[in-house]
């Protein structure tokens, strides 16, 4: 079933994955039909927010474009919502993880290690223009296999939705965000710059023992150095202590 959004782009709703649908952001896959390439299209309720936030948001996605961040391809309105359109992804790292660990118990490192130097190319043009994302999760990055094998990929960060700048906004005191990878002073402090490092840190946890860091009391230390000693410099309770992105 086809249905028309604007002058290129049909929805293709016999192949819509599952993952589209759990979203509070809903989303759909598209079909361009002119070059027949597919597109996720990302839809935002104009009940919930203003067309000034929406150009903003799509406006500071395209000032940070960087190979390994979500690329928004175009971005149009109709009476009811504001429609952003990214390029396509295989899955998310969330899907990705739980398929890893139904085999294993851990990662390899030189997976973690790629997609924690993909990621660092996109915080390094956030800081430039001093912002944060405020939910560094799994089911934020996004794997763009590059070979048919699927033996090789790249990531992509995506899920801005909720970025802010270094001042901080409106938004920036809410608690939304992935429960696991949220800061603890997030809930009584609310959103700051450091809140995404100590994402950053459980994420690293997370990628090595496939689990999630229930309760950072209980931390272990991953068995390579570089991502041990990583890892114990960011998921620090005290965020005074955690180290900064300098």
């Amino acid at each position: 079933m086809y249905c028309k959004y604007n002058n290129s782009f049909d929805s293709y709703d016999e192949n819509l994955k599952d993952q589209l649908k759990k979203t509070i952001f809903p989303m759909y896959l598209l079909k361009n039909r002119y070059d027949n390439n597919y597109y996720i299209a990302n839809l935002f309720y104009k009940i919930n927010t203003t067309k000034e936030i929406f150009e903003s948001n799509i406006e500071f996605i395209h000032h940070i474009e960087n190979p390994y961040s979500l690329k928004c391809v175009d971005h149009f309105e109709d009476n009811d919502f504001y429609y952003a359109i990214y390029e396509y992804y295989d899955e998310t790292l969330e899907d990705f993880i739980n398929k890893y660990k139904k085999e294993y118990y851990s990662m390899p490192v030189n997976f973690i290690h790629k997609i924690l130097t993909q990621l660092n190319i996109c915080f390094k043009k956030m800081i430039e223009i001093d912002r944060y994302h405020k939910d560094i999760k799994p089911g934020n990055i996004f794997i763009i296999y590059t070979d048919e094998e699927k033996d090789n990929f790249d990531i992509r960060l995506g899920g801005y939705n909720l970025s802010v700048d270094d001042e901080g906004s409106n938004h920036s005191s809410c608690c939304l965000g992935g429960d696991y990878f949220k800061a603890p002073e997030a809930l009584i402090e609310g959103n700051h710059k450091k809140c995404d490092l100590w994402s950053v840190g459980v994420l690293i946890y997370y990628l090595n023992f496939l689990k999630p860091l229930r309760n950072p009391k209980k931390f272990k230390k991953p068995e390579d150095k570089d991502l041990s000693d990583l890892c114990e410099k960011l998921v620090i309770i005290q965020s005074e202590k955690r180290m900064n992105w300098n």
